[in-house]
């Protein structure tokens, strides 16, 4: 039988360590760990579903996709246009992929998803409005345009954090294509050989 883990505290484990090292040159307009938008999102989430929740919130999901099949491509654009932050869509993502991972892979994906909102919120920062984030009010249709500054600047001039660039990868273009599969974006992640 396959080791089953909490995901909720996995990720509040996650940030924790996160704050502890890297409190400095992340988390700007969230100096406490508890009002983390990401976290609180993710947390209401998890704890609005039972333990079939996450299940039916799933099937639930994929049966509105069936219907919005049959719909015109002005709906489509429509759902796109939809408001669901940043936030909600990279907790939707963490739910979906905790079914399919272990927990260590699923502490890299969470690692991943701080990271690039973070990253996210330091390029599109309103200097007009200092109290609140980019990914706390927007929805992701600019997300699959980050990600070169992702990788070159926000994460090459941090080392990393310790993660592997491959990987790191990988799990963008996953993202990225869940996003559009889910129509969360109209941008499709493209990669150049």
């Amino acid at each position: 039988m396959e080791n089953a883990f909490n995901p909720l505290l996995s990720v509040q484990d996650v940030f924790k360590t996160m704050y502890y090292y890297y409190s400095d040159k992340i988390f700007d307009k969230n100096p406490e760990l508890e009002n983390h938008n990401l976290l609180k999102t993710f947390t209401n989430f998890i704890l609005k579903n039972d333990n079939n929740g996450i299940e039916k919130e799933r099937e639930k999901y994929l049966d509105e996709e069936k219907e919005n099949e049959k719909t015109q491509e002005i709906d489509k654009i429509n759902n796109i246009n939809e408001i669901k932050s940043i936030d909600e869509i990279f907790s939707k993502y963490l739910v979906e992929v905790v079914k399919d991972c272990n927990k260590e892979y699923f502490e890299f994906i969470t690692k991943f998803v701080i990271l690039f909102r973070e990253c996210i919120n330091k390029i599109r920062c309103d200097i007009n409005d200092i109290h609140s984030e980019y990914s706390a009010k927007n929805n992701a249709d600019s997300v699959p345009d980050s990600c070169n500054e992702f990788i070159t600047e926000f994460m090459e001039s941090n080392d990393y954090f310790g993660l592997d660039t491959m990987e790191l990868i990988d799990i963008i273009q996953h993202l990225c294509n869940w996003m559009y599969e889910n129509k969360y974006t109209t941008s499709k992640l493209t990669l150049v050989n």
